[in-house]
């Protein structure tokens, strides 16, 4: 048995995707009955460089030895973002003020607004040489 699918998958006309493989095989060119919709506008109407009667099965197009072109290949699947990890450096690291004033309190502070509490006093505060 050969099968045909129509090549390029997803092929539709120049008019666009309602014109497409389904649309030339419904013969809406009935009064036309010995040519069909693919003898009147099968070879005009190109798209994708190619035209009903070359791309479609009802057209006596296709591919018939299952070599097909996809007009729109999946994506391939992307890998997922790289998780970032931090660590605080110095470890233990706090401000002048004391331990309560930690890596843990800039990053989580109520003064953590859109420039984060690091944006806002992180350059201040040395402890150990270092600043948030």
């Amino acid at each position: 048995t050969i099968t045909c699918t129509d090549n390029p998958v997803g092929w539709y006309d120049s008019w666009g995707d309602y014109f497409d493989c389904a649309y030339y095989s419904r013969n809406f060119y009935y009064m036309y009955a010995s040519t069909g919709t693919c003898g009147i506008i099968g070879s005009i109407f190109e798209n994708f460089n190619t035209t009903a009667n070359q791309a479609c099965c009802g057209c006596g197009g296709g591919s018939k030895d299952g070599t097909v072109t996809t007009l729109f290949p999946t994506p391939a699947p992307t890998s997922a973002a790289p998780t970032i990890t931090c660590t605080d450096n110095p470890v233990g690291w706090y401000d002048i003020d004391g331990p309560s004033f930690d890596c843990t309190w800039y990053s989580q502070s109520s003064y953590n607004t859109s420039t984060g509490t690091c944006g806002i006093t992180g350059d201040n505060y040395e402890n150990f040489n270092t600043t948030a």
